[in-house]
């Protein structure tokens, strides 16, 4: 799972269901807006991400192996992430639907 943070907006990659600690520590980092899909085998938690915080879901077309929550953005070509300055690459040639982000800042840096 990855979280980034853009103001008080979080965006989270690949989320994991987490202990109520650490989902505390996840809501003192911001308000979770985004949960995005990257890959096709993972999502077993993305259900209860958008349902708890009332995030946008973002998966590509045919991501369907956790049919639930239904997207409400797809990651296709020349989509933009919800992040500035990142980019969502897409494998063409997988047998299933993948991507990947590349986030081009980092803080401190």
């Amino acid at each position: 799972m990855i979280v980034a943070r853009q103001d008080s907006d979080l965006t989270v990659f690949g989320p994991v269901r987490l202990s109520s600690a650490d989902e505390s520590q996840l809501d003192s980092l911001g308000t979770v807006k985004h949960v995005i899909r990257l890959g096709y085998y993972h999502g077993v938690d993305d259900r209860y991400y958008v349902e708890r915080y009332g995030a946008g879901f973002w998966c590509q077309r045919g991501s369907y192996r956790y049919a639930m929550p239904e997207p409400s953005r797809l990651i296709e070509a020349g989509a933009k992430p919800p992040l500035a300055d990142a980019e969502l690459f897409l494998f063409k040639e997988g047998k299933f639907p993948e991507a990947t982000v590349l986030l081009k800042t980092m803080a401190g840096s």
